[in-house]
């Protein structure tokens, strides 16, 4: 099943007060989105934040949430807006282990999967760090 499918998550770039930012939960299973088009800004910490209160408590566990995109357009976000972000209030393990897919060859700017700017021994098999915006 979907999660988020065939869908708009906008914010008047005029807006002094609001941000647009999905706050994702983390858990033991895949999160979906697809056919989503982000809209304007500004953004929070990112337009899509994963494992939202990882490992505080009370929230779930382990962190090891996978989101799985299609489709996804960021395209109408503005220029300068962090489109995704590994754990949002979250303890440190949050910030390593949720990952994010992509079936398609758009969702994650030409790249099938990201991981966390804290597992950078993929630096030794090829794997780029990519800019501020991932």
């Amino acid at each position: 099943s979907h999660h988020f499918r065939d869908g708009i998550i906008a914010n008047n770039e005029k807006d002094a007060y609001g941000r647009l930012q999905v706050y994702g939960p983390s858990g033991p299973f895949t999160f979906r989105f697809t056919n989503m088009t982000f809209v304007g800004g500004p953004v929070g910490e990112a337009a899509l934040c994963a494992g939202q209160h990882c490992g505080r408590g009370g929230a779930g566990g382990p962190c090891n949430v996978q989101y799985l995109l299609k489709d996804v357009n960021w395209d109408p976000l503005m220029l300068w807006q962090k489109k995704i972000k590994f754990g949002v209030h979250a303890m440190s393990f949050g910030f390593v282990q949720p990952i994010f897919l992509a079936t398609d060859n758009t969702s994650l700017g030409g790249y099938r999967a990201m991981v966390s700017e804290h597992l950078n021994g993929f630096a030794a098999v090829g794997c780029e760090q990519q800019d501020f915006h991932w």
